[in-house]
């Protein structure tokens, strides 16, 4: 059986998702498969990241 490959990545030090990349089961206007590209914000001690700062870090290159 052949699956569609999934890129992750993680935060080394906080063992925290933030980057999902691969098909979704949410299908497009034809009913096929998306590929989409999830980002993740964690919640940091004490409070959630500004906007501001979310916006200050640059994109991570996913691999394929």
């Amino acid at each position: 059986l052949l699956v569609d490959p999934i890129d992750l990545q993680y935060d080394a030090k906080d063992q925290q998702l933030l980057v999902f990349q691969g098909l979704s089961n949410i299908t497009d206007a034809a009913g096929g498969p998306q590929l989409v590209t999830i980002r993740y914000r964690h919640a940091e001690p004490g409070g959630y990241l500004a906007d501001e700062q979310a916006r200050q870090e640059p994109p991570r290159p996913t691999s394929s």
